[in-house]
């Protein structure tokens, strides 16, 4: 398939997630329902902050919301979510996890976001972070491995500082900032920037979008 040809799929596929949205949204917006559900509604809102031990590794599967890590001196989860979204949380031997499924739910439209806080002085090891629909803020913090496969939504990882990481975004914006030996990124539909010091293994491709590299444009992959 020619460049001419995967950019015309690229607009159509665009195109038709437009259309869809745009229904499901106008449906939520007249009946108050959304595409999470048509039948139960989504519960009370729930705000509410969870202490948790101390942890190395993190492994976060969401289907939505916004997450972002906030320095603090001690360790913990908080959530703004209706009743059937809230995850659940559990610190297992050194590895946070957190897990959400949406069941059928009514939500309104809202801004859903789980926030954690630790500590940035202290190394981390992996995080392992699967996001079907809302962003990724992390900034400042050291982890051995990153891998981030994110459906929709953007990534935004700054001032980071790792060995090796990964990043898989269907259709959102991409940004990697820090100190690295390796990064694998690819971005299908959205832009990819990259600022990097010294010459780490870089492997980047961009489908549909701006690719730069330490602020300089890089076409659709950049191989270092």
């Amino acid at each position: 398939m020619n460049q001419s040809e995967k950019i015309s799929r690229w607009i159509i596929t665009v195109l038709g997630l437009v259309t869809v949205f745009a229904v499901l949204y106008g449906i939520g917006r007249n009946t108050r329902h959304s595409f999470f559900g048509f039948f139960n509604r989504g519960g009370d809102q729930i705000q509410n902050t969870v202490s948790v031990d101390h942890f190395t590794d993190i492994v976060l599967d969401m289907d939505c919301g916004g997450i972002e890590f906030v320095d603090g001196d001690t360790w913990s989860v908080s959530y703004d979510f209706p009743e059937k979204l809230v995850p659940s949380i559990e610190v297992s031997g050194d590895t946070l996890k957190i897990k959400q499924r949406v069941k059928n739910a009514n939500v309104s439209a809202g801004d859903y976001t789980l926030t954690i806080t630790l500590p940035k002085d202290v190394p981390y090891g992996d995080l392992d972070a699967d996001l079907d629909m809302g962003s990724l803020e992390i900034r400042g913090y050291t982890f051995d491995k990153i891998k981030v496969d994110a459906d929709l939504g953007n990534v935004e990882l700054l001032d980071v500082t790792f060995r090796k990481g990964e990043v898989n975004a269907d259709l959102g914006n991409v940004e990697v900032s820090g100190t690295f030996d390796e990064l694998n990124a690819d971005c299908d539909l959205g832009n990819l920037s990259v600022t990097c010091e010294g010459e780490p293994k870089l492997d980047l491709s961009c489908d549909l979008g701006n690719l730069s590299v330490n602020g300089k444009s890089a076409g659709n992959s950049y191989h270092q």
